[in-house]
């Protein structure tokens, strides 16, 4: 039975999900943003990375920083490493300390990751993802790819996505561009659309944040609020995808901002060349600020949908308040018959693996319903510690040796707002049979951050076939933002830091009381010296076999 085949198996002696219902977990495991190295002042970057250098060192250069290409010395893996000046921020350390805090709440597909921070006396550094297969616009240099509208759509859906992601937590990108769209892996020819990956980059320090209306009163402190509102710069230096009110230069970034740019880039996607052309001397832009353009030339857009070009028009409107907001782009025609081309591309797929009698196992089919429920019960058993430990994991592995995991979470996010509520996974499960309340009860657990729903890292760490693409590099990377002290071993000091904030008024046995760390301890404590060495913390990453209970 394939995961996503639709059965009436076992339904009639199961029970049925609300479609609102929430995942209720007890209490936070642990913040996403722990999941980020950070390093102190006293800590030279210098000393673990080394920078590239040559005409090809640096990917971009803007008024808030330089991104760097850097390799990590231990074992040259590639990394993308943004320094900032810190006087871009202002005067307050708060400011960018609580800016970057929400940089690390992020965690969706599209998102490029950051794995750790830096900091010296002028700087800070945002050690990020490294995508290597160029941006979106060399798609237009690959037509040997035999790209087609509905693998375009496909592509623009994953951007609506990570979009859609920032809003939801508060923050515009301020300049979404083809440039800043990026494939996780190279272009090359035969590839698979279901295995190309698109990331947003440079989202956050070149562009100021602000607050959507829709979001102005939810889930926001004054405190973030404050420290949202600390910028003023507009670059405007490439207004190719600069919305009609980004063009005054005095109004910052809006939520539909980024939407208008997601239709420019669509156009260019579709044709290769922007609607808005540029006029020597003329920066003014009257027809960007106007919204007059054309589906031009006529031989490419003659084949191509109304449902694609009623897409562009929609985010292509003057005014920021008409244009839709992410969410509810994401319903239009156009990203439902993607979302159905994703499927019916996953199924035929599946059925031409299957009929091989000798295949790569990277083109293995996607799991069954029931083997999802499997992974989803094995990780449900793990310790509080274990829990975290595949978490981080799961964080630091990079999206080339996360194919099926991708698809997988694709599909099953039917909305595309790049997290998978109770409703969204049980819909996708419910063919094995599955009881909608003791997916309830399972996802309690999975959902360590306790915010409601599953995020696609929590995903990733349910799926224990990721275990088998666990290197040296990847379990030292976990090892080291658990070790937070670099002494060489994991103690029950930074355990406990891991899983609850210093300062916290409830005490962590109050606040989860079968967290027992003093066993998780003993049961890896191979050599009986009261810590968790590397080799010890190793082992722990590649069990699957569900541990021992908390």
């Amino acid at each position: 039975m394939g995961a996503w085949s639709c059965t009436v198996c076992c339904r009639a002696s199961h029970s049925s999900l609300d479609p609102n219902a929430k995942i209720e977990a007890q209490a936070p495991l642990v913040q996403r943003s722990k999941r980020v190295i950070k390093h102190g002042a006293e800590c030279r970057i210098d000393d673990m990375y080394e920078f590239h250098h040559g005409p090809h060192a640096t990917f971009s250069s803007t008024a808030a920083g330089i991104i760097y290409k850097a390799k990590l010395r231990k074992d040259n893996t590639n990394y993308a490493i943004k320094q900032v000046n810190k006087d871009y921020f202002g005067k307050s350390e708060d400011a960018w300390r609580n800016e970057l805090e929400l940089l690390m709440e992020l965690d969706n597909p599209n998102i490029a990751k950051i794995f750790e921070l830096w900091e010296d006396e002028k700087h800070v550094y945002l050690v990020m993802e490294y995508c290597r297969g160029g941006n979106i616009g060399d798609l237009h240099l690959r037509r040997k790819l035999d790209i087609s509208e509905g693998a375009i759509a496909i592509l623009v859906r994953q951007m609506v996505s990570a979009v859609c992601h920032l809003h939801q937590h508060g923050l515009v990108h301020g300049h979404v561009c083809v440039q800043n769209f990026l494939f996780s892996e190279p272009l090359v020819q035969h590839l698979e659309i279901l295995d190309m990956v698109v990331k947003l980059i440079d989202y956050g320090l070149t562009h100021k944040f602000t607050w959507p209306e829709e979001h102005k009163k939810a889930n926001c402190d004054s405190k973030s609020r404050k420290a949202l509102s600390q910028r003023r710069v507009l670059d405007l230096r490439d207004l190719t995808c600069k919305a009609p009110e980004q063009l005054e230069g005095t109004q910052r970034p809006v939520a539909g901002s980024d939407i208008w740019a997601l239709g420019v880039v669509t156009f260019y996607l579709i044709c290769g060349r922007y609607p808005f052309t540029r006029e020597e001397g003329n920066y003014k832009y009257e027809k960007v600020k106007c919204a007059q353009f054309d589906f031009l030339p006529k031989d490419v857009w003659s084949h191509v949908s109304h449902d694609c070009k009623r897409f562009i028009s929609l985010c292509l409107q003057a005014s920021a308040e008409a244009r839709p907001s992410a969410i509810n782009l994401m319903s239009a025609p156009w990203m439902a018959k993607a979302a159905n081309a994703l499927l019916d591309r996953n199924h035929d797929l599946n059925e031409e693996v299957k009929s091989r009698k000798m295949h790569c196992p990277l083109d293995a089919p996607l799991p069954s319903a029931t083997d999802v429920i499997d992974h989803l019960k094995v990780m449900h058993k793990l310790s509080s510690f274990q829990k975290i430990a595949m978490t981080t994991a799961a964080h630091r592995l990079p999206t080339s040796r996360l194919k099926y995991v991708h698809r997988q979470f694709e599909i099953m996010d039917t909305n595309g707002d790049g997290v998978l509520t109770a409703h969204e996974m049980y819909t996708c499960l419910e063919s094995a049979g599955l009881d909608g309340q003791e997916l309830l009860e399972i996802l309690k657990d999975i959902d360590t951050d306790a915010d409601g729903v599953i995020e696609y890292t929590e995903f990733v760490a349910t799926m224990f076939e990721f275990q088998k693409t666990l290197q040296e590099s990847t379990a030292w990377s976990v090892f080291r933002v658990f070790d937070q002290d670099s002494s060489g071993n994991v103690s029950k000091k930074e355990i406990k830091q891991m899983l609850c904030d210093p300062g916290t008024a409830t005490k962590l046995e109050n606040s989860l009381p079968n967290v027992s760390i003093s066993s998780v301890i003993r049961e890896f404590d191979k050599d009986g010296d009261g810590q968790v060495g590397f080799e010890e913390f190793r082992e722990l990453l590649l069990r699957s076999d569900g541990g021992a209970g908390d």
